[in-house]
């Protein structure tokens, strides 16, 4: 029985890996040991994953303890960017004994910092790294990665909103009355984002949060479109998991709900249009169908969001929100129909250590 060892501590990057650590869960052949830090063991709990927790303290030394008990087959590590970063501390011992490695980016930013070492001096590179999609790919080829060491996967997160069908209108009549939202009411759902986790390492915090702007900006366009048209207007905000509080703008005629449920899907069907700055959320709300718009007032946009359009001014916003009135969007996936993501990492996993053939997806 082959030893497998995955570890991730970012939101995102348990959500990336959760889907691929269920579809090795299922192989026989595997024994697994998952190992969290931060908010990924709550993550990996809401996919129904049990993990081993590791303090930001002493998670170096745990990590140790359990690499040299497990004696792992081959390790499975997230991409963290959060300044702990347990993930390049496990790459490093396992290249140190000769145990094959893969991380999987779960975004389309900061490529180069996610395999820095804390002071930044040496990259430390898995064997292979599963990369979303041939944008990322030729991306990060540009930065100096090894073009054999990158494998155009897929996002595990984003399998499944592909499952997600047209039918699901449920969902939005359910969510709706949660928030206590009238039948006419305009919904619009705000993403948020820490601020920290929007710049590099290395560089100094700005002394205003760009959240601040974006969603003064959209409340502004919000009260101008309530006035204008005599609507109930809602602002839902989604805070990161990494956020403890949000800081809203308070606005005559828009009324205020905060959404911390599981069901992030919930919450996105449950809207009229998404808005946001530069998160995976955004991501997954446009596979599945939804409106979404990117206020990035602060600078510019540094990740590629295919087709959706950014925002910078009152009266871009106001329009926006005026056309997606209008209309009543339905969940249709965006994704391709064959193959996971998930299956197409685990598959290269397994491939290292001999288990299964390749598959290039």
């Amino acid at each position: 029985m082959a030893a497998i060892m995955t570890l991730c501590g970012d939101p995102g990057g348990a959500e990336a890996i959760a889907p691929v650590i269920q579809h090795l869960r299922q192989d026989g052949r595997l024994a697994l040991t998952c190992l969290a830090y931060r908010q990924a063991g709550r993550i990996l709990s809401r996919h129904g994953l049990t993990s081993r927790s590791l303090s930001d303290s002493g998670g170096l030394q745990e990590l140790e303890q359990v690499f040299r008990a497990t004696r792992p087959d081959a390790v499975l590590v997230a991409t963290s960017f959060n300044g702990v970063d347990l993930e390049r501390a496990l790459t490093r011992m396992a290249h140190a004994a000769g145990v094959p490695t893969m991380a999987v980016v779960d975004f389309w930013s900061h490529y180069r910092e996610r395999f820095d070492d804390p002071s930044g001096t040496k990259t430390i590179l898995p064997d292979r790294i599963a990369v979303m999609d041939k944008a990322a790919r030729v991306a990060m080829i540009r930065e100096g990665f090894a073009a054999e060491r990158l494998l155009v996967t897929g996002q595990p997160a984003l399998d499944s909103a592909r499952r997600l069908s047209a039918g699901r209108r449920g969902m939005r009549a359910t969510t709706r009355q949660r928030w206590k939202v009238p039948a006419h009411a305009f919904v619009a759902l705000y993403v948020s984002q820490p601020i920290r986790f929007d710049h590099h390492r290395g560089h100094a915090l700005r002394a205003f949060d760009p959240r601040s702007r974006a969603l003064s900006l959209l409340m502004s366009a919000l009260t101008q479109f309530s006035r204008r048209r005599g609507r109930t207007v809602v602002l839902v905000v989604r805070p990161h998991p990494r956020d403890r509080s949000v800081q809203i703008p308070v606005r005559p005629r828009v009324a205020i709900r905060i959404d911390r449920s599981r069901n992030r899907y919930a919450a996105i069907l449950g809207s009229d249009a998404v808005f946001g700055q530069n998160t995976m959320m955004m991501v997954e709300a446009r596979a599945l169908g939804a409106p979404v718009y990117s206020l990035r007032t602060d600078e510019p946009q540094h990740m590629p969001l295919g087709d959706i359009p950014r925002m910078r001014f009152q009266r871009e916003v106001a329009d926006t929100i005026e056309c997606a009135s209008r209309i009543r969007w339905h969940c249709v996936s965006r994704m391709a129909p064959a193959g996971t993501s998930a299956q197409r990492i685990a598959r290269a996993l397994l491939h290292l250590i001999g288990l299964e053939s390749r598959h290039d997806g």
